[in-house]
């Protein structure tokens, strides 16, 4: 599975973990959108921040962001290795860790600072407020104030959305038939596709 701009032949185990368990479980769209092979739990390493962006359940204090590749094809997972063999020149494996090197899938301050208040959220999904301010994107306590309008990366502005339908039940801000992640935005488009069925399971449960 490719991310952003990483070649195909790389692979991020958790992301393609993760996208599966979301398609799999979707009720818009399920037959359309392709669905990555599955992988075991086991292979998972904790904390990544792409486990925080699709589990609902993420129980973690932190998360992880940076990547180091697996130093040999002899020691990924025997799934990973039997079937990324077959792009041997190639195919690289990189696992997120708290010691990681490599911002793989080029993250901005936008979008760390976004990724901290949606560990907010999963920390205290009651007790967390979103506002909206024309101020600086802060952070203070459990309120979350988010200057929408500077933004400047696709998946932070996602997060925003994702954040308002879940704290506020909006998604007005997103009522829009325009994409905002780009096709050559891997991670971006995955988290669209997640959002786009939690807004519309939400609408269903409203009745409307």
């Amino acid at each position: 599975m490719s991310c952003g701009a990483l070649a195909s032949t790389k692979l991020i185990i958790e992301l393609q973990y993760w996208f599966n368990y979301a398609i799999i479980n979707s009720s818009l769209n399920k037959n359309k959108i392709p669905v990555p092979p599955t992988l075991s739990t086991s292979y998972l390493p904790s904390k990544s921040f792409v486990e925080m962006l699709f589990n609902e359940n993420y129980s973690q204090t932190e998360y992880y962001y940076k990547y180091n590749e697996y130093p040999s094809m002899a020691t990924w997972p025997t799934p990973v290795k039997n079937r990324m063999i077959v792009y041997a020149a190639s195919a690289q494996v990189h696992q997120c860790a708290s010691d990681g090197t490599n911002n793989i899938f080029l993250l901005q301050s936008d979008d760390l600072t976004m990724l901290d208040a949606l560990l907010l959220y999963r920390q205290d999904e009651t007790g967390v407020t979103l506002i909206d301010t024309t101020g600086t994107t802060t952070i203070t306590g459990n309120n979350i104030g988010v200057n929408y309008n500077s933004l400047q990366t696709s998946l932070s502005k996602l997060i925003y959305h994702y954040l308002n339908l879940k704290i506020n039940n909006s998604y007005s801000s997103y009522d829009t038939e325009t994409i905002i992640s780009s096709s050559s935005e891997l991670l971006a488009s995955c988290f669209e596709a997640y959002l786009i069925e939690e807004i519309f399971q939400y609408i269903s449960a409203q009745g409307t």
